[in-house]
């Protein structure tokens, strides 16, 4: 009996302070702009893929063709590709949610400071860890506004 009788009390008390309210005040808050860095990675492999095995691809991939429904992989969104002959090109989606200060950082960290990724002006990706010279965008692709962010990746 007394047995049960500490059993209930030590669930009444850990429901207690489970249960405080501002508990995870002091969590430290997740890094967004690596996150989202993660998740344009992700959805640029998936792309990727697809035009790997579909060598005909081109312009604008919808998503419903290389996202996996139903299955664990998930595909944002948030981003918007080109692809022009083997060439694979992730940006963010027109008039979608503005990426938080310091994302590009965390695109050029993820991207392992590639030449392959950056940001637009004047229809070049431009970064600023590269000296060797900037990459132009594949012809065709719709206007970007300079300072957007890219990755660009030659599948075949």
């Amino acid at each position: 009996m007394w047995a049960l009788w500490i059993a209930v009390v030590a669930a009444a008390l850990i429901s207690f302070y489970a249960l405080l309210p501002n508990s995870n005040v002091n969590a430290v808050p997740p890094d967004m702009p690596a996150a989202l860095a993660g998740d344009m990675a992700s959805y640029r492999e998936q792309l990727d893929n697809y035009v790997y095995n579909h060598h005909t691809a081109a312009g604008a991939v919808p998503q419903s063709a290389f996202a996996h429904t139903g299955n664990w992989n998930y595909t944002s969104t948030r981003w918007q590709n080109y692809v022009n002959n083997g060439i694979v090109v992730v940006y963010p989606a027109a008039g979608g949610p503005p990426l938080p200060a310091g994302f590009l950082g965390a695109l050029l960290q993820q991207a392992g400071y590639s030449v392959e990724a950056g940001s637009v002006l004047d229809k070049q990706i431009v970064n600023p860890q590269n000296t060797g010279g900037n990459v132009m965008l594949p012809t065709g692709m719709p206007p970007l506004t300079d300072g957007t962010p890219v990755w660009i990746a030659q599948v075949f």
